[in-house]
């Protein structure tokens, strides 16, 4: 299907996205597989907590945390890559 990027930034409370191990590293490794990158998944403290009460972020609703817009988004593309063109 694809390539998705695990803890691909941390977003701060004040918006602002860090690349804390690095930028670009899932649409380079997506383009040397010949693979679409379907989704980039950012590292925050809400989804270790979500995790650890046993409620799965993609649960949450996306405005309140930007993992759960992503799991949407890769959902969303999961979905339509499994769509015939």
């Amino acid at each position: 299907l694809g390539l998705v990027e695990n803890m691909a930034w941390f977003e701060c409370d004040h918006g602002t996205r860090y690349p804390i191990f690095g930028d670009g590293g899932g649409a380079k490794e997506a383009g040397k597989l010949k693979i679409p990158l379907l989704g980039q998944i950012p590292i925050n403290i809400p989804t270790r907590e979500q995790g650890d009460s046993g409620s799965p972020v993609a649960l949450m609703a996306p405005e309140e945390n930007p993992a759960s817009a992503a799991f949407a988004d890769l959902a969303t593309a999961v979905a339509l890559s499994a769509v015939p063109e």
